[in-house]
């Protein structure tokens, strides 16, 4: 890609680079949506079907004391957005995997700007 095309997208170059990063993750993780479910996530959904909005958020079933509030309440909205539908999952955790490589290239992009390091560039 170069720069005038990159220099035309929302948002610029950042927009470029996230859209790379994504269609990476995407061609790297797409195969595991073909796999079905894991025995994690049959268990969260057996979950949320057979007990309370609140009891699942809270995980009533669990033994141990962990802090899932978050983890839970994106499979409680998930579920009910898409179902068991598991491309729109993969696609939900290849965009989150994506976010989290472009802030990763964003926080090093800045270390190496700000470090006064010659040809700073990551991706020309």
């Amino acid at each position: 890609m170069n720069d005038s095309f990159l220099s035309r997208l929302p948002g610029g170059r950042n927009t470029g680079i996230f859209i790379l990063l994504w269609l990476v993750t995407f061609l790297l993780y797409i195969s595991a949506a073909k796999a079905g479910w894991v025995i994690d996530a049959v268990g969260f959904l057996y979950n949320l079907k057979h007990e309370s909005f609140g009891d699942f958020i809270n995980r009533k079933h669990s033994d141990d004391q962990s802090f899932y509030q978050v983890l839970t309440l994106q499979y409680y909205i998930g579920y009910k957005l898409w179902g068991m539908n598991m491309y729109m999952w993969s696609l939900l955790y290849i965009t989150l995997q994506a976010i989290n490589a472009f802030l990763l290239f964003i926080l090093c992009n800045r270390l190496f700007t700000d470090s006064g390091a010659k040809n700073n560039v990551l991706v020309p």
